[in-house]
């Protein structure tokens, strides 16, 4: 039975210290980059992308890679005492399974991968091959289950062939899938179904063109310390005169049953920079700790999940190590780490954390350090992480505040101030704290005093709810409204993710698409920059909730939210996005930063920044509909000829468009090089109000074009053309109700190229909208309160775009 808590990643470099009797200079440095045991807590037959806290991405939709009950032993390796004891079974499906071996790229010296692997279903066709374990390139994985391209790319491939009904043989490629992809290199030994095989194998790189090599080993003798002299596969090129990129990937492959693949199952893989890396032997010695299960997205002041810390030998592998004395401190980042913040290990080498809590916001890191019998353990530092700020319970600077909560007889005090004297305030109320805010109940609604200070009286109710929080309406004086107010909640709430226990890191383009696109309620969390699929949109599948971390996350490309596209079926429906920057300057996909489609819709867009695109910022055309937008940014770093914003139906064809595209747009920043399209209007319903609109050279604002109905309520127009204007094709005639909006420093001209095919005409905004249409703005189907335009410039600049309001960290 092997011994270590979770599978394991580390960075390349490591330091050893060595304890008790172990004599210094007795071990030289290596690294071990992964272990992965297959210890995870999960049942047998569990897909392995579904198991606990998965580091392993596959193709969407398969069920081709299952825990299995016990370990696969044999080779004479030193296997450390796993806590769960499973292995992994491929079955006989068209799959790819891929996870990152290391922080980086390594693109020098050499890179080994070691793993046990048996044949329990023979291939079913005679010289039948299969890859099986390859190391693939620094983004060159592949998610298609095709057979001729989810090993593509890969820098090292392992095979295994058929070669009679009761033999197979194993081999050895490099570099599949280049222009010059070579020939498959055989070891001379057969093996029989359920016989366990070491295999080992390398890949080389040389300081030559075309003069990699890949070596293979199987069942080596010579374990630990130096590399086995006798390789079953000598240093080749394979025939292959194409070197691969920089290697960073693990991947599982298998073929179909019906292509003639078999079922295999594999474990203990290794992957190193060094021969005794992925072969150990001998005892393990404890020198330094390792992270075994990181610190994971948290929010302030709520307890994070369980952080293990193992004893651990230099290469990584976990040491069983009784009683040492673990403790954690917040070394990177701002606040407090609050709960039991040292633990003794158990008889493995492990400790764990339950009960820990940062309470502020940011990213963190966290140092783990030995003392008592383990003083000397090297520290381990972990991954930088993130604690998240509530966006509903912290309105920003100015905004109302609960100061006392009392509990009295039958009663329950709130008292507060910051308000905004006089005006509107409401009690929400939960019985779980981590709820969105747009699923919190309105319990209290009333007036702040002249010194915008609150009191209110709640009677107790058992088992009723306990957590309150005060929300200024409209967020006049009050630093902002951070609740959803449009049309994306009218058919029904808009929860996005909701309470979802599936929350996911999303660093990379991998991780995010499996995310967004699976049929599964997510909660995803974009850390940095992710450049998005360059050949088309990236799609979202329906109820998910995105939200940037930090200040500076950003996408760059398109994001797709259908509910078809050809044949694909996507359903993006329920989706919120927060907290990011968009921009698009490549052009990707249908050159917008996001496009609302073919029925996409209830669509809430909040706090993010939008540049820079070749075509709209935010679209929604072809029957999309029920879209907010809210104190977002638009802007565009210089003039493309196509600097337009929002379009709201796309031709006057789309006659399938009439009752839907129901838009609303409040508390907008358009800014520099907003051209036009703030919005531009067909057959839809759009409410813009409380929007800055400063964009100096711009052609138009707002545009209303045939079937269409527009409310333009307490806007602020600055040093802009055309705040709102109408345009006449064909059919009804659209129409546009101007009202309490500021306009300084304005022009209405017809005198500019508007290249519309219709009529320009310019409109003073009395128009009288439809009344009794209960998705119509004579008066829109939901509550919503006006900040006065003298206050919107103010308000918006200081909280609308990514990083702001309510994610100012």
């Amino acid at each position: 039975m092997k011994n270590i808590t979770h599978p394991i990643s580390h960075t390349a470099v490591r330091r050893s210290l060595l304890l008790g009797a172990l004599c210094a200079g007795a071990l030289a440095a290596q690294a071990q980059f992964l272990f992965e045991g297959f210890d995870y807590p999960d049942a047998a037959g569990t897909h392995l992308t579904n198991v606990t806290a998965s580091p392993w991405v596959g193709t969407a939709g398969q069920t081709s890679v299952l825990l299995q009950d016990g370990n696969l032993t044999g080779g004479g390796l030193t296997d450390p005492v796993l806590t769960h004891d499973k292995r992994a079974r491929l079955t006989a499906v068209n799959s790819i399974h891929y996870r990152t071996f290391n922080d980086s790229a390594i693109g020098s010296g050499s890179v080994y991968v070691s793993f046990l692997m048996q044949v329990t279903t023979m291939q079913t066709t005679d010289n039948y091959v299969s890859a099986l374990v390859c190391l693939d390139n620094d983004g060159g994985v592949s998610t298609s289950s095709g057979t001729g391209s989810r090993q593509a790319r890969a820098g090292l491939v392992v095979y295994y062939q058929r070669l009679t009904a009761t033999t197979y043989r194993i081999g050895v490629r490099k570099n599949e899938g280049s222009a010059s992809n070579g020939t498959t290199a055989w070891g001379t030994a057969t093996f029989a179904p359920n016989q366990v095989v070491l295999v080992v194998a390398k890949y080389t790189f040389n300081p030559g063109s075309g003069d990699d090599t890949v070596t293979l080993w199987l069942n080596p003798t010579t374990l630990g310390g130096t590399e086995d002299p006798s390789p079953a596969v000598a240093a080749s090129t394979t025939s292959n005169t194409s070197d691969s990129q920089p290697l960073r990937y693990v991947v599982l492959v298998n073929g179909s049953a019906g292509n003639g693949g078999g079922v295999v199952e594999l474990d203990s893989i290794r992957v190193g920079d060094s021969w005794s890396s992925v072969t150990p032997s001998g005892p393990l010695i404890g020198q330094q700790l390792g992270f075994t299960v990181q610190p994971f997205l948290a929010g302030e002041g709520q307890t994070m999940r369980p952080i293990e810390v193992q004893v651990q030998n230099a290469s990584g592998l976990p040491v069983a190590s009784n009683n040492v004395p673990i403790t954690l401190t917040l070394t990177s980042g701002s606040g407090t780490l609050s709960g039991t913040v040292t633990r003794n290990t158990d008889a493995a080498g492990r400790a764990v954390f339950t009960n820990l809590s940062i309470n502020l916001p940011g990213q963190k890191q966290l140092t783990a350090s030995a003392s008592g019998i383990g003083a000397g353990l090297t520290n381990a530092v972990s991954i930088p992480f993130w604690i998240i700020k509530n966006p509903d319970a912290a309105p920003g600077a100015g905004a109302p505040v609960i100061t006392q909560a009392v509990a009295a007889a039958g009663s329950f005090i709130l008292r507060g101030q910051n308000g905004a004297p006089g005006g509107e305030y409401r009690i929400l109320s939960s019985t779980n704290v981590t709820q969105p805010m747009n699923l919190w109940a309105s319990v209290f609604t009333n007036n702040f005093d002249g010194a915008g200070a609150f009191a209110w009286t709640n009677p107790l109710v058992p088992g009723g709810p306990r957590f309150f929080r005060v929300q200024g309406a409209g967020g006049g004086g009050g630093g902002g409204q951070w609740s959803h107010v449009g049309y994306a909640a009218v058919p029904a709430p808009i929860t996005g993710g909701g309470n979802t226990t599936n929350i996911i890191w999303a660093t990379n383009l991998a991780s995010f698409i499996v995310a967004l696109s699976n049929s599964q309620p997510a909660i995803i969390y974009i850390d940095g920059t992710i450049t998005l699929r360059t050949n088309g949109n990236t799609y979202f599948g329906p109820n998910k909730t995105l939200i940037g971390l930090g200040t500076n996350a950003t996408l760059i490309g398109n994001l797709g939210i259908f509910l078809t596209e050809g044949s694909a079926t996507y359903n993006a429906t329920n989706i919120i996005i927060r907290n990011l920057t968009l921009t698009n300057p490549n052009g990707y996909g249908e050159d917008d930063c996001i496009t609302l489609k073919n029925g996409g819709k209830q669509v809430w867009i909040d706090h993010c920044t939008f540049h820079s695109a070749l075509d709209g910022l935010v679209d929604a055309t072809r029957e999309a509909d029920f879209l907010t937008v809210s104190w977002c940014k638009f802007y565009y770093t210089a003039p493309n000829g196509h600097e337009n914003v929002h379009l709201i139906g796309g031709s006057d064809s789309d006659t399938a468009d009439a009752g839907k595209l129901h838009v609303t747009l409040h508390h907008n920043w358009y800014g520099t090089f907003a051209r036009e399209r703030m919005p531009s209007v067909r057959f839809g319903r759009a409410h813009v109000f409380n929007n800055y609109f400063n964009s100096p050279g711009n052609n138009y604002c707002v545009r209303t074009r045939l079937h269409a109905e527009v409310l333009v309520e307490n806007n602020h127009f600055q040093d802009v053309q055309n705040p709102w204007e109408l345009i006449i094709t064909s059919g009804t005639t659209g129409k546009l109700r101007a009202t309490g909006n500021l306009t300084n420093n304005c022009a209405f001209t017809t005198a500019y190229p508007h290249n519309t095919g219709g009529t320009l005409v310019l409109i003073d905004g009395s128009d009288t909208l439809t009344p009794g249409d209960p998705l119509g703005l004579n008066p829109p189907p939901y509550a919503y309160t006006l900040d006065p335009a003298a206050n919107v410039a103010n308000l918006v600049t200081n909280h609308a775009g990514a990083g702001k309001g309510p994610f100012a960290y």
